[in-house]
């Protein structure tokens, strides 16, 4: 079994030395959790957990290529494959090495939710640190991306909406199948994982960003809460069926205050923070508008410039408060 260089755990020569169950770490066996072997001992450690099934099939790309993103960000990356994070074996070995290692944060491939009863502490809350849910989607690259919802409904359902459960952050997805050069041997073309390089950089960009966040004082952290502003029409701002969502602001804005975060002039009551909101000029500074949209494919400049005009021709932008902002996200179906 041919193991690539950041997914091979230490060095394996036949797929007897791996564990059936619990996995091993990089650069260390089952059980073995005492050095890191790196080369900064002082860097934040972010372990990716995946499934033992593509170490078998030596099918590891996204992980590779998301292992060396990290490290070029200045993070440890500790592959540890897993069978399931329901399996009780596998639960206590990535418990142990969680432990032994601290993690800044946990990214993990692996898909559905932990399948911890409601009520009941999960191993992410265990952990205590923020956990990225990457997306090794089975979704077909030309798939991804020609349907305006992105994956396909199994992805969704596996990678996005049941890992929430969990409280899994999204980070987005980092690889899609696609065909691998024919097998002589076989004369066969086989799917396998192909990673995506600028959805591997998003993903290790957001994950190296939220460190640097928590290294940040909270008074000086900038924060946005955007409030839904759906159907578009008078008397919609904050509207969700069922939700009280200017309370639940109002209860965050007060929450964060008490956290150390810098929230001044918390309103009185829901309807004076929608008076605020549909009231306020704040925004954001034209020159950072222009440098961020930039980074924007063009088709979607086009399409909003076609709409609302050149951000150039702009005036009143001004810029937005230091700390905690809540805004209206804008309408749907009002761009293009």
């Amino acid at each position: 079994l041919e193991l690539s260089a950041t997914s091979t755990i230490g060095e394996i020569a036949d797929d007897s030395a791996i564990s059936p169950l619990a996995g091993e770490m990089s650069g260390r066996t089952e059980g073995g959790v005492t050095e890191l072997g790196v080369d900064n001992v002082n860097a934040p450690v972010v372990p990716i957990l995946f499934y033992r099934s593509m170490l078998l099939a030596a099918d590891v790309a996204p992980i590779d290529a998301l292992s060396e993103a990290l490290s070029q960000r200045g993070i440890n990356p500790v592959p540890i494959f897993v069978s399931s994070l329901k399996d009780p074996a596998s639960l206590s070995f990535v418990e142990t090495a969680l432990a032994a290692l601290k993690p800044a944060a946990i990214m993990t491939a692996t898909a559905f939710a932990s399948g911890a009863e409601p009520g009941i502490e999960t191993l992410f809350d265990r952990a205590g640190v923020p956990v990225f849910q990457v997306i090794v989607a089975t979704t077909r690259r030309d798939t991804w991306g020609n349907n305006q919802r992105g994956l396909a409904p199994a992805d969704l359902a596996m990678h996005v909406v049941l890992p929430e459960l969990d409280g899994r952050i999204l980070a987005g997805a980092i690889s899609f199948k696609g065909e691998s050069e024919t097998d002589p041997a076989l004369g066969h073309r086989a799917f396998a994982n192909r990673p995506e390089p600028d959805r591997v950089a998003q993903v290790a960009d957001r994950v190296a960003a939220l460190i640097r966040l928590q290294e940040a004082p909270r008074a000086g952290r900038k924060l946005a809460i955007l409030i839904p502003d759906y159907p578009s029409a008078p008397g919609r701002t904050g509207y969700a069926v069922g939700l009280d969502v200017p309370s639940s602001v109002l209860a965050m804005l007060h929450d964060l205050k008490e956290q150390g975060y810098g929230v001044e002039g918390i309103p009185e009551t829901p309807l004076e923070l929608l008076g605020l909101l549909e009231a306020s000029d704040t925004g954001l500074a034209l020159d950072n508008y222009i440098a961020f949209s930039t980074e924007l494919p063009t088709a979607a400049i086009a399409a909003v410039e076609a709409a609302w005009g050149k951000a150039e021709d702009e005036t009143g932008l001004c810029e937005a408060p230091p700390s905690v902002l809540p805004d209206i996200s804008p309408s749907r179906g009002e761009i293009g």
